[in-house]
């Protein structure tokens, strides 16, 4: 077994924390296999599905791991601090570079300490997997240590991206492979991006139409008229409506509901209309980016889009958000613009969404975030990536 001058402090605190994983897990009947002795440090690399992902990855290793997370978790009031101190995350910036991140990761991993990633960064909000890059590849043969592909399995209908509840329901975990840093030196990094993107894609809708687990409670629709907010029965823009599992259209009269497996299916109410043209959030979401985009290409230089009640705030030195102005946000093809403040999309390097109606981003080096009850940030990120021409990357999906 690896012995490595890890503090006893976080050596304390991960195996409390494992203690506590272990109950929370029980709710969602999660299962793991274990990581074996791997002798070297290694990086752990995991698709990304709910925002607990942390606790049920913690179960598969009894050897400490230093997690990468949203430094946004780490500006929490009531948890934030205490994380810091007892769990010593590696943070990265919400829309902004990570190379402080990697750097970081790469000093641990070279004093003999693991670490986990989830390298998406943020989680797919339609079920499937989001590929990886080159780069990714690149890091982790660059770190000279082991590597370990872990995919969970269930916990798209656990939690959705757009809500912040979750559901009571089956989740799975499985290591995929281990692969030693001498394995990893006789590879390329498209090789070895490609080996993890192989381990760690999953589809949810595909395995559970074989798998058909029952997930109930967590108002499963909430928050999803933010983020599939074109109508695909009439075509209508923010007329969606969404509460408790049940979604629909206030222009036709579209309505359904999200059932217990996970699926879109129609009401009765909702029966005495057109049917749903879709029974997942995949197909949804192929069609809205399609549809927007060919009327974005449509419309010109004129406005689009008005976000009302959204708020602009900046991200100070200490991580607190300093609250600039509310007011509505306009939407053009290029920019986005609130009050005297313009913000061409090219000049934007980074963007990022939390849930549906977050999105943090960097202009002129400031740090700035968006939020809004009704805020659909999806239009402003989809705007950005047409503009910046990654529109078609599917490793820059939103």
């Amino acid at each position: 077994m690896l012995d490595v001058k890890i503090p006893a402090v976080y050596r304390l605190t991960y195996a409390i924390g494992r203690v506590i994983c272990r109950r929370l897990a029980k709710k969602y009947e999660f299962e793991t296999d274990g990581i074996p002795d791997m002798g070297e440090p290694y990086i752990m690399v995991c698709n990304h599905v709910t925002e607990s992902d942390q606790i049920f990855v913690m179960l598969a290793s009894t050897q400490p791991m230093y997690f990468v997370c949203g430094e946004h978790l780490l500006r929490n009031p009531i948890y934030g601090r205490p994380l810091k101190i007892l769990a010593d995350p590696i943070p990265v910036e919400k829309g902004k570079s990570s190379l402080s991140a990697v750097r970081e990761m790469m000093r641990r991993v070279r004093a003999g300490r693991n670490v986990m990633i989830f390298p998406e960064g943020r989680r797919s909000y339609h079920g499937r997997t989001l590929p990886q890059p080159e780069a990714l590849g690149k890091f982790i043969r660059q770190a000279g240590c082991g590597l370990v592909t872990y995919r969970l399995t269930g916990g798209f209908f656990v939690q959705a991206r757009w809500s912040r509840k979750k559901r009571r329901g089956p989740m799975k975990g499985h290591v995929v492979g281990t692969y030693s840093s001498e394995e990893l030196r006789a590879m390329t990094p498209a090789q070895i991006t490609e080996l993890i993107n192989g381990d760690i894609r999953s589809d949810a809708y595909a395995e559970q139409r074989k798998l058909m687990w029952t997930y109930r409670g967590g108002d499963p629709a909430e928050g999803m008229e933010k983020y599939l907010f074109k109508c695909p029965v009439c075509g209508a823009y923010d007329r969606m409506w969404a509460r408790d599992d049940e979604f629909g259209c206030s222009a036709c009269g579209m309505q359904g509901r999200i059932d217990e497996h996970g699926f879109l299916v129609p009401t009765a109410d909702g029966a005495k209309h057109t049917p749903l043209p879709f029974d997942n959030t995949y197909d949804w979401t192929r069609w809205m980016e399609k549809e927007f985009d060919r009327d974005v290409a449509q419309a010109g230089e004129e406005r689009l889009f008005t976000e009302q009640a959204v708020t602009l705030f900046e991200k100070d030195d200490n991580y607190k958000d300093v609250d600039l102005e509310t007011g509505d946000l306009e939407l053009y093809r290029d920019r986005m613009v609130m009050g005297d403040r313009v913000f061409p999309f090219k000049e934007i390097p980074n963007l990022t969404i939390i849930y549906s109606d977050v999105m943090f981003f960097t202009h002129g080096g400031v740090y700035y975030g968006m939020k809004g009850d009704l805020f659909h940030a999806w239009k402003c990120a989809r705007l950005w990536q047409l503009e910046q021409g990654i529109a078609d990357d599917p490793t820059r999906e939103i």
